[in-house]
C-alpha cells in the first residue's frame, strides 16, 4: 500500500446465507483477520467500512462502494475484499462479445437471487471501479 493517501476499505464478510446458498465458515474471520492487517499496515490513515452477512445485500454493497470507496482520490487508495460465495450466470445481452463462454462471474451478496435480487456481476462490478479509479485513486 501506498506511505501516501487515505486509504478507504470496504471489507464484506459472508456467512450466513440463505438457502439455497449453503452457509460459511470462515468469511468473517477472513475479514477480521484482513481488518487487522490493514490497521497495522496503515494506521491512521485507514477509513474502513464493513459490511458483514445480513447487512451485506446487493443494493448496500455498490451502495457503499460507489460512496465510500468513491471518496478515494489522487494518492488514495480504494480497497475493496469480497469473502463469500462466487457464482456464474448467463451473460447480459450488452455483453455477449466479452464473454465466448456465455457466462458473466459474480459476487454472491447475501440477497442474491432471492425475490428477484441479482448476483453482483463482474461487469456490474467492473463499471463501478472505472467510476471510483476515475478521480485517480488507486483501486484494489
Amino acid at each position: 500500500m501506498t506511505d501516501q493517501g487515505l486509504v478507504y476499505a470496504l471489507l464484506v464478510g459472508i456467512d450466513a446465507y440463505q438457502s439455497p446458498w449453503p452457509a460459511l465458515a470462515g468469511c468473517g474471520n477472513d475479514v477480521t483477520e484482513a481488518e487487522a492487517v490493514l490497521r497495522t499496515l496503515v494506521q491512521d490513515r485507514l477509513r474502513l467500512k464493513v459490511l458483514r452477512d445480513g447487512e451485506a445485500t446487493r443494493k448496500r454493497v455498490m451502495a457503499e462502494f460507489t460512496t465510500h470507496l468513491g471518496q478515494a482520490g489522487p494518492d488514495d487508495v480504494a480497497f475493496f475484499w469480497f469473502s463469500g460465495h462466487g457464482s456464474d450466470e448467463p451473460v447480459a445481452a450488452e455483453h455477449w462479445h466479452l464473454e465466448p463462454t456465455g457466462r458473466s462471474q459474480t459476487l454472491v451478496c447475501v440477497d442474491s437471487r432471492h425475490q428477484g435480487v441479482a448476483d453482483l456481476s463482474d461487469k456490474t462490478l467492473s463499471a463501478m471501479i472505472d467510476l471510483v479509479a476515475e478521480s485517480g485513486a488507486h483501486v484494489a
